[in-house]
């Protein structure tokens, strides 16, 4: 599947003004997020770094693939185009208001895991998925796919991390870790992890020394809350939901609030 357009070396150049640094919404140690406008319409502009290893281009082709084959999907950044002028391609995407956090998971459609995607808000505070480029397809009729172990070490499954074999139930952990992330407002740190590794009974307590100060919650409230995240991150797999029963259960959350 092929982007939209391609763009021309001197277009990305206007667009970013010289890849001005100033305009910079995320920098991912393997390639800036430039916000930029082109013929008046406001668009992202991701850059691969130069020194971006030769071996690992192919994950920056496999980002603009699958990110295309994606954009029909209402809560993925739409892929407009992207120029492969450049030493290292540049994709260019629909503009979204803010970046809300980094190495999350997806709920896909698609048996496509993404092991690693950032999340960006449009200006209704819709979600929509950005970074495909460590994504891997489960076979039809498997369980798992076996790959080489890629992202945030302490927020991927442990049977990701010691056996490399890859599940929907392994994005169903990254996603539990994002609900944890949000809950407290910032990224987590190794001691912070850790505060799966608790009994039940005493996760009130424990979650409510984590959440975000800013946020005004009930412990009736915070036990809510706290047992999508303790399913979704239990250490054995198989018990984890499925992401279209984690979707249920916080459709209910929703409207009871």
């Amino acid at each position: 599947v092929q982007p939209h357009r391609h763009f021309s070396t001197e277009e990305i150049i206007i667009a970013t003004n010289c890849y001005d640094g100033n305009r910079i919404v995320v920098y991912d140690g393997g390639y800036r997020l430039f916000k930029d406008s082109l013929k008046d319409r406001l668009i992202f502009v991701k850059k691969y770094d130069s020194n971006y290893p030769l071996g690992l281009k192919y994950y920056a082709y496999k980002d603009i693939v699958i990110g295309s084959q994606m954009s029909g999907c209402k809560n993925v950044l739409k892929v407009l185009g992207c120029c492969l002028e450049t030493q290292n391609p540049s994709v260019v995407y629909e503009f979204a208001c803010k970046s809300l956090s980094r190495s999350l998971s997806a709920t896909n459609v698609k048996p496509v895991l993404p092991r690693k995607c950032s999340i960006m808000l449009d200006h209704n505070n819709v979600p929509k998925l950005i970074d495909f480029g460590l994504g891997i397809s489960l076979p039809q009729g498997q369980a798992h796919v076996e790959d080489a172990v890629i992202g945030r070490i302490g927020l991927s499954a442990p049977e990701y991390v010691t056996t490399g074999y890859l599940t929907e139930k392994a994005d169903v952990y990254l996603f539990g870790m994002l609900l944890l992330e949000l809950l407290g407002g910032r990224k987590l740190t190794i001691v912070e992890r850790n505060i799966l590794d608790t009994y039940e009974k005493h996760c009130v307590e424990i979650f409510s020394n984590f959440v975000d100060p800013r946020m005004s919650i009930e412990a009736e409230q915070l036990m809510v809350v706290a047992t999508p995240i303790l399913r979704c991150t239990c250490v054995d797999g198989e018990k984890r939901p499925t992401m279209m029963e984690v979707a249920k259960q916080l459709k209910v959350i929703l409207k009871s609030c």
